[in-house]
């Protein structure tokens, strides 16, 4: 694949912005892009990090500072909510851990910088998942009741609780007990977790290595790409700051992947990375993961669907047979996450369910939230 020039422009300003002329970007489109992938911010920062904001157009920096102010604003906000969900749970003895967005900016990592937030992730262990989950209902998190169908998926397949909503702030934590779901047969013992915790400021994050490995199963054990993108370049700059800050982050993150048996998703990941940014990571431990998974299926899925799904979507990065791969992604990532058996009755159910609701509305069959009280 040779990329769109807008989409080179958009890699490079977020990657190696010294290596371009910003003044001869198209900043109209990169904007729209920056803002329909939630970048705007990052971009900001990126190029403050690199001393190059005051070469950029008045009114591309108005967005970018604006994106900056949003992300600053959502960030504080993921402090304030950690350190309730923190306080609430530790006084009951229960250590969560935070996970992705809210790990990243309680560790204060490069790629939580001008970063956006729809969530706090959280994980405890499954044997503290009930107590966790009653503990948050009594201050003011509250779940939709779920249909009987749901609630089985959640209690036998998946790996986190519904989310929950703050009844008053509006906010929403999602409470895992693993990182992939139980029925996919790949979930780590929770106790290889908890060996990768680290405390920041009284927060419990994982390691670097545990906090890297952990974004790409996230990344490709899963069926929607739609932040594809913008977890791809989290990795980059989790890739860029770790290898920096320890010597041995690769070698540890070998280890831990091919402890969890995520080494194929490490070894996609890094082939990703060089294809789409143009940087070779790892090259350690590169030899290692090519001498067991440089097959041709694999390359097929790196060449012919990742490269394109995890591209942003915009009308001017475009590419043919988009449908095709996306549906290919989608269907992967399901089979990844269940075996057949339960995928396809679970596809015809939520197919099922996405057509009532168009026909009769999404809100008709809702039920009330519950409090547990």
């Amino acid at each position: 694949m040779n990329p769109s020039p807008l989409l080179l422009q958009l890699s490079t300003l977020l990657t190696e912005p010294q290596k371009i002329v910003l003044a001869q970007l198209d900043w109209q489109e990169i904007i729209h892009i920056l803002r329909e992938c939630g970048l705007l911010g990052c971009a900001f920062y990126v190029l403050n990090r690199n001393q190059l904001l005051e070469q950029v157009p008045t009114f591309a920096f108005k967005h970018l500072h604006s994106g900056k102010a949003y992300a600053d604003r959502q960030k504080a906000q993921v402090h304030f909510e950690s350190r309730i969900i923190n306080d609430v749970l530790t006084q009951e003895g229960i250590q969560p851990i935070f996970l992705k967005g809210a790990g990243y900016a309680l560790r204060g990592t490069l790629n939580s910088q001008g970063r956006v937030f729809s969530d706090i992730d959280a994980l405890v262990s499954k044997e503290e998942l009930k107590k966790a989950q009653q503990v948050l209902f009594n201050n003011g998190w509250c779940s939709k009741q779920l249909s009987e169908y749901d609630n089985k998926y959640y209690i036998q397949w998946a790996h986190e609780l519904p989310p929950m909503h703050h009844s008053h702030r509006g906010t929403t934590i999602d409470l895992h007990h693993n990182i992939i779901p139980l029925v996919s047969g790949r979930a780590p013992k929770f106790s290889v977790l908890k060996n990768e915790i680290q405390i920041i400021d009284g927060y419990a994050v994982l390691s670097p290595h545990g906090m890297f490995l952990h974004s790409l199963v996230h990344l490709l054990i899963n069926e929607d790409f739609k932040n594809g993108y913008r977890d791809m370049l989290d990795l980059y700059w989790m890739a860029t700051e770790f290898e920096q800050q320890q010597q041995d982050f690769w070698q540890n993150l070998l280890q831990l992947a091919t402890e969890t048996s995520f080494a194929k998703e490490l070894y996609l990941t890094l082939a990703l990375l060089n294809m789409l940014f143009g940087k070779q990571f790892g090259r350690q431990i590169q030899p290692q993961l090519a001498n067991k998974f440089d097959t041709k299926n694999n390359r097929f899925w790196i060449k012919k669907v990742y490269q394109y799904v995890l591209q942003p979507n915009h009308s001017k990065i475009g590419y043919s047979f988009k449908t095709y791969r996306h549906f290919a992604a989608y269907i992967k990532g399901h089979m990844a996450k269940m075996p057949i058996k339960i995928l396809i009755p679970h596809l015809i159910h939520q197919s099922y369910v996405s057509l009532r609701d168009t026909l009769f509305g999404k809100h008709h069959f809702d039920k009330p939230e519950n409090n547990m009280k």
